[in-house]
């Protein structure tokens, strides 16, 4: 019974957040990615300056996140060395790609041109954001990795003393909140990421076996693209037990959401 309804708390958080997706889609994304798609060409300092806090979103969400995700691995630890692989490759895709792609966007938001070779004092500032932003995923990234390391430690996690705060008073109002903001980041990154870099590209094979080839590659970029957008939560997927419900869950909606992508790209 206990399990039944944890089960179904999940799939009540799921279909919520879920429906939070489908909102952002409807509103912002074809606005956003409209504006995406008129660079470099055009400045856009309203949309870097959205970028920025989205970036500094993600680092509250992550920070009103880590006590819970720290108690979760107390309880439910399962790490095993295909889990800690997992999420180290998560890590690396997130640093390495999702940021990056992130971070260039902004730049070239904020009218630096990098493919055309810059005035040199527009060139450096973009230079300095690339390494605030690399000190940013740092921050992000100690953070995180001294939770994973260290679950057991109360005070150990390198987290500002007020969200510790916020959440031994609101436990439950900090880690809803810490899920709002990393969805809202994880759907604006998908944006810049997928569907500004990826899913704008059509399918051009017309072999049947050129087509599933092209299927097939972009179903492994997308399996490393999406859930390196929603970095704590697959981290502590790959790292804590869960039911077999909540795992029939979780990847019902994931291959859900890379049917609709991998189908969403055009074919010429």
């Amino acid at each position: 019974m206990k399990k039944l309804a944890s089960g179904l708390v999940f799939l009540f958080y799921n279909l919520l957040f879920n429906g939070l997706f489908l909102l952002y889609f409807t509103l912002v994304q074809p606005v956003l990615l409209t504006r995406l798609g008129r660079l470099p060409e055009h400045t856009d300092v309203v949309l870097g300056v959205f970028l920025v806090l989205m970036s500094l979103v993600e680092l509250v969400g992550i920070w009103l996140k880590i006590p819970s995700l720290r108690e979760n691995l107390k309880a439910w630890d399962n790490k095993s060395t295909l889990g800690a692989f997992a999420g180290g490759m998560v890590v690396l895709v997130h640093l390495g790609l999702i940021m990056f792609l992130f971070t260039l966007s902004a730049t070239q938001a904020f009218g630096v041109d990098w493919a055309n070779d810059p005035p040199f004092l527009l060139g450096l500032l973009g230079f300095a954001f690339f390494m605030a932003m690399v000190a940013k995923e740092g921050v992000l990234l100690e953070s995180l990795l001294d939770v994973v390391n260290h679950p057991e430690s109360a005070s150990g996690h390198r987290v500002p003393a007020f969200f510790r705060a916020l959440h031994q008073r609101f436990p439950g109002m900090s880690v809803m909140l810490g899920d709002v903001l990393l969805s809202l980041f994880s759907a604006v990154a998908y944006t810049v990421t997928w569907e500004r870099f990826f899913g704008s590209m059509p399918y051009t094979a017309t072999t049947f076996w050129g087509k599933l080839g092209e299927y097939f590659a972009a179903a492994v970029l997308f399996c490393m693209i999406f859930p390196a957008t929603q970095l704590p939560s697959t981290v502590e997927a790959c790292l804590t037990r869960r039911s077999l419900s909540t795992r029939l869950i979780s990847a019902g909606s994931f291959l859900l959401t890379m049917v609709i992508a991998i189908l969403s790209v055009p074919r010429v």
